[in-house]
């Protein structure tokens, strides 16, 4: 019994480590372009918009990580405030510590 126990543990680690590697993968080589600062110029990063691997990134939006300030009552549904990353404005603005972050640091 606790020979089934060690080889499903270790095939969860195995999916835990293949999954984002494999997001990661495939948002490098194929990410779409991204409006970083709102003035409708792209920015491309991955390789099928003709990065190298050296040149190629994977550029996340200001929405993603809350650079900008983007009110509740801006927005005309809930919906749209989380998909803009209305959540992640208010964890900066009440300095609490996003959980991605509280992930890797433990």
């Amino acid at each position: 019994m606790n020979e089934f126990r060690y080889i499903s543990l270790s095939f969860a680690i195995f999916l835990i480590i293949l999954t984002p590697t494999s997001v990661f993968f495939i948002a490098f080589i194929a990410a779409p372009p991204v409006d970083i600062d709102g003035i409708h110029k792209p920015v491309f990063g991955s390789l099928l918009y003709g990065n190298n691997i050296i040149s190629g990134a994977i550029i996340p939006t200001s929405a993603a990580i809350g650079l900008h300030f983007y009110p509740i009552w801006e927005a005309a549904s809930v919906d749209e405030w989380f998909y803009n990353g209305g959540h992640w404005v208010c964890q900066t603005q009440n300095h609490e510590i996003p959980y991605v972050v509280e992930i890797y640091t433990e």
